[in-house]
C-alpha cells in the first residue's frame, strides 16, 4: 500500500518516486515529500523517529516539514489540489490532530519579512540580512513559536514563504495566530498575537539580530522567572 501511495504522491507532483527519498531541494520534490511525511504521519502513525530514519531526517526537520505541509495547505490552492490529487484527506482541523506536534509554554515571536529576515527594495529580495538564518533556527530550536508576520499578499507572498523554505528558516504561522490562542479566545484577531515583535519599522528601527537574540534571550529569563513564582 505504501508504494501505491507514493506513487499518486510522485504522478500527483509531476515528479519521481525516487526523488522523495533524495535530497534534492526542488520545490515540487520537497512539497511532495511534506505530503508522504504527513501520509506517515497521520496515515499509519509512524513515530517521528521512524519517519526520520526512512527518509535520512532528524527529529527537527520532520516537525518543521509536517508544520510546512500545513501552511503550505492552508494558504494555496494549487498546493490543496494536488494533495488530493494524491488522495490524502487532511481534514478542515487536521493541525489539532495528534500527528502535528504542538509545543506549550512556548515564546511566541512574530518576524516581519522584508527588512528584517530579508534586504532589498520591495517586492525584490537581495538577500538575507546578517544572523537572521542562524537566529531563527536557534529561536526555534529552543521550543519558540514563530509566525512570519508580513504586509505581502499574492505572489509576493509566496515568494516569500518559498525563500525561506528554501533557505531552510522554520515559521509555524504565517500572517495567522496561533491556533491555541486561536481556540482559547474564540476566535482570530486581525492583529497578530505575540509576545515580541520583530520588525525593522519598530520604533528606534530594526537593532540588527545579533542585538534581537540578546534581547530574546532576557526576555526568556524573565519569563523564567515569572514562571517560577
Amino acid at each position: 500500500m505504501r508504494i501505491n501511495v507514493l506513487q499518486k504522491i510522485a504522478n500527483a507532483f509531476g515528479i519521481k518516486v525516487a526523488t522523495i527519498y533524495s535530497k534534492t531541494r526542488n520545490r515540487n520534490i520537497v512539497e511532495a515529500r511534506w505530503a508522504y511525511i504527513f501520509y506517515l504521519r497521520k496515515y499509519l502513525g509512524c513515530k517521528l523517529k521512524e519517519i526520520g530514519d526512512e527518509l535520512g531526517m532528524d527529529h527537527s526537520s520532520i516537525i518543521y516539514s509536517l508544520k510546512s505541509f500545513h501552511n503550505l495547505y492552508k494558504l494555496y490552492p494549487d498546493f490543496r489540489l494536488k494533495v488530493k490529487r494524491a488522495g490524502l484527506k487532511p481534514g478542515e482541523n487536521f493541525l489539532q490532530n495528534n500527528y502535528l506536534i504542538k509545543t506549550n509554554n512556548e515564546m511566541i515571536i512574530a518576524i516581519d519579512f522584508d527588512g528584517t529576515i530579508v534586504r532589498g527594495e520591495y517586492p525584490a529580495i537581495a538577500g538575507l540580512m546578517p544572523y537572521a538564518a542562524e537566529t531563527i533556527r536557534a529561536f526555534k530550536n529552543k521550543g519558540h513559536y514563530l509566525i512570519i508576520n508580513t504586509c505581502r499578499t499574492g505572489d509576493n507572498l509566496l515568494s516569500a514563504i518559498n525563500y525561506l523554505l528554501e533557505h531552510n528558516i522554520p515559521f509555524d504561522r504565517v500572517n495567522d495566530n496561533n491556533p491555541e490562542n486561536t481556540r482559547k479566545y474564540n476566535g482570530s484577531s486581525r492583529k497578530i498575537y505575540a509576545h515580541v515583535y520583530i520588525d525593522d519599522k519598530n520604533l528606534g528601527g530594526f537593532p540588527g539580530w545579533l542585538q534581537a537574540e540578546d534581547q530574546i534571550k532576557e526576555l526568556e529569563e524573565s519569563l523564567k522567572i515569572d514562571n517560577e513564582q
